[in-house]
């Protein structure tokens, strides 16, 4: 099982053949609203040292430089229940080619009305209908600790852990910083990153100019994420 978390932000652990592998193997197609713009935001402020294309419901061109780590995306996507499916296989419509999938919610988990269920089926519906694409999951971001916001998550996780798929743990990236000091009552604005970067510059030399609700170093933290995702789901063992 994969598993994208607080443990999968140092790329300078991945093999550097994976991080090429991907490049030239994986293509995403993936949707959310603001705050999932923090992965593309992130991956754009690493771009020089891992070159990321991104265009709206298409899959970029092939470069003519070195080969991007490609995005079909679209940032105009809000929970729909009854909407999901038909939204993921029209951007899928669009994005020919796409061998990974991922959504990501905005603040709806913190809400104990979300119908959590109705996402793990229309996911689950996805995986049978395109047995050939990757299909990610992933929890909701952090919001001061809520309960909602807990038990929701926590059936997303329980829900990959039993049925063995990948996970993008978007509240655990949130709540760890780098030297692993957890943070469990954080929330989307990241309190914690300022004070990393001010003690951590190098890490912090690489900023998005804007972070959609938080630090840009959380957008980093996202960034650097996706490309381990994407240097696993290219084969890459995670170690």
């Amino acid at each position: 099982m994969i598993v994208v978390d607080h443990t999968t932000t140092d790329l300078g652990l991945v093999p550097a053949e994976w991080l090429e592998q991907a490049r030239e193997t994986v293509v995403w197609a993936y949707g959310s609203t603001s705050h999932g713009t923090q992965l593309w935001a992130g991956a754009e402020a690493i771009a020089a040292d891992l070159p990321f294309a991104k265009e709206w419901h298409a899959v970029p061109a092939p470069s003519t430089g070195p080969a991007p780590l490609r995005m079909a995306y679209d940032d105009g996507w809000p929970w729909d229940a009854a909407a999901f499916y038909d939204t993921a296989a029209a951007l899928l419509a669009d994005a020919p080619g796409a061998s990974a999938f991922l959504w990501s919610w905005c603040s709806e988990l913190s809400d104990e009305s979300t119908d959590v269920a109705a996402y793990l089926a229309a996911m689950a519906r996805l995986e049978a209908d395109y047995p050939d694409i990757v299909f990610v999951y992933m929890t909701g971001h952090t919001d001061g600790g809520s309960a909602a916001l807990e038990a929701n998550n926590g059936l997303i996780r329980a829900y990959a852990a039993e049925h063995r798929a990948p996970l993008f743990d978007f509240a655990d990236i949130e709540s760890w910083d780098p030297a692993g000091t957890h943070y469990p009552g954080t929330d989307d604005s990241c309190p914690w990153c300022g004070n990393w970067c001010g003690a951590h510059p190098g890490d912090c030399a690489e900023l998005p100019p804007y972070c959609a609700h938080s630090h840009p170093f959380n957008c980093i933290l996202k960034g650097r994420a996706l490309w381990w995702l994407s240097a696993r789901l290219a084969g890459g063992d995670g170690s």
